[in-house]
């Protein structure tokens, strides 16, 4: 228990220290520290702090994590690759036949109407 003590006071002093300080490194350091070292195995926290590269790494991804995504990054604004209209089928389009057909009504009033008066 007491050593359970220990490290938690080493903990705190650690952090004031980053905290007042202005050593950015060791402040992310000690708080990626104090996020993960429950929730990873000892061999796998071992192996992350003796290796600096791999450390950097995982720093950067859990820093990237943490950050909010900016709204041009929100799915609901991406365009999608393919839409749903593309995928509905073509219904044929009477519209081009309707036209005609009332500009040909229209002729045929016109001409009856010039012939009867």
């Amino acid at each position: 228990m007491g050593a359970m003590k220990q490290i938690d006071a080493r903990f705190q002093e650690a952090m004031d220290l980053a905290m007042t300080s202005q050593n950015q490194e060791l402040a992310d350091t000690v708080a990626w520290y104090r996020a993960h070292f429950d929730k990873l195995p000892a061999e796998l926290m071992r192996a992350i702090l003796t290796d600096e590269a791999f450390f950097q790494k995982a720093l950067t991804v859990w820093d990237n994590t943490l950050k909010p995504k900016p709204a041009s990054e929100h799915v609901a604004l991406q365009v999608p690759v393919v839409r749903r209209r593309d995928l509905r089928e073509r219904k044929p389009s009477y519209q081009c036949a309707l036209i005609w057909s009332l500009v040909g009504v229209t002729l045929l009033t016109g001409v009856a109407l010039l012939v009867w008066l």
